[in-house]
């Protein structure tokens, strides 16, 4: 682990609950990392200053001056993302971790454990794989792990521009993978690309609570889900009624393009049933992780996390 500089990238978007989900990560990145020299990058554009004041205070975060990125939703996540890898590597670390805000390691050794998979199973890339939410290709930025010497050769990245989406190969990766466009894959575009080895982290809970909210992925990350928007997942779109919108906006002239912003405009101005159903489940997941959050891992996967 000496020789291991890690640079930890996390953009932080936080809602109203901020003030109880940012000590819960800022403490398991901080107790579950103490073998690891890493710094935590943050993006932080449009964080209220509240929070932001709270990472300022902390020695092991540096909030990056960037560019505010005019992009919304995965596009606006993996633009901060790339400009915060091009900042590591600029610093010399020598490998790059992403976190949500809402996802943390609950793993003491998750750091020697990620780089034993790399080496025992010549992964070029480790992962959280959501299979449950619909993926077929994309490595989940709610935990990415990979040297800086992959971005380098491959030119990897967490969200295509322009120029790589209109581009005939990346439409056949989207085609044959059936993966839907979403931060990071840019990533599993070059894992496809290249036939890279890429270590995938599924769902380890024997206890689920939510389909998609309250993951633990290898043993040694956990994900509660969304936290600065509403709670609608990947597969609970197609039963709202902006969905059915959406399917005649993609049709008109002119308004295709704006398809996705409307949907999401529609849905804010009259959130549906399930958003409330899973704010709900959502409230009782973080009383659950205040009270006793390592009970709480324990009774997700019914054994000792070690």
């Amino acid at each position: 682990m000496k020789d291991i500089k890690l640079g930890i990238l996390v953009v932080y978007y936080i809602g109203d609950d901020g003030n109880r989900i940012l000590p819960l990560h800022l403490k398991h990145i901080r107790d579950n990392t103490k073998q690891t020299n890493f710094k935590i990058y943050a993006a932080a554009n449009r964080l209220r200053e509240p929070f932001k004041k709270i990472l300022l205070s902390e020695e092991m975060v540096d909030v990056v001056p960037l560019p505010t990125v005019m992009a919304r939703e995965s596009g606006e996540h993996g633009q901060y993302l790339d400009l915060l890898t091009q900042h590591a590597i600029a610093e010399g670390y020598t490998h790059i971790c992403t976190f949500d805000v809402v996802s943390w390691p609950i793993s003491p050794t998750w750091a020697v454990q990620v780089l034993d998979w790399m080496r025992e199973d010549g992964a070029d890339l480790v992962s959280v794989f959501r299979e449950e939410n619909g993926d077929t290709y994309l490595p989940h930025p709610c935990f990415l792990f990979t040297p800086v010497d992959l971005l380098r050769k491959y030119h990897a990245n967490f969200w295509p521009d322009r120029e790589l989406r209109e581009n005939l190969e990346f439409k056949n990766f989207l085609q044959q993978t059936r993966q839907r466009l979403d931060t990071g894959i840019g990533f599993g575009h070059v894992v496809w690309k290249h036939k890279l080895n890429w270590k995938r982290l599924v769902r380890s809970n024997s206890v689920d609570e939510h389909y998609l909210m309250s993951g633990i992925y290898g043993n040694i990350v956990y994900h509660i889900g969304a936290s600065s928007r509403l709670k609608i997942f990947s597969k609970e779109y197609s039963s709202t009624w902006a969905r059915k919108w959406r399917k005649i906006f993609v049709k008109i002239p002119f308004l295709w393009n704006y398809a996705d912003n409307l949907e999401n405009l529609l849905l804010s101005f009259v959130p549906p049933r399930v958003h409330y159903e899973n704010q709900r489940i959502y409230e009782n997941l973080l009383a659950k992780l205040e009270n006793n959050p390592d009970s709480y891992y324990e009774y997700l996967c019914s054994k000792h996390i070690e």
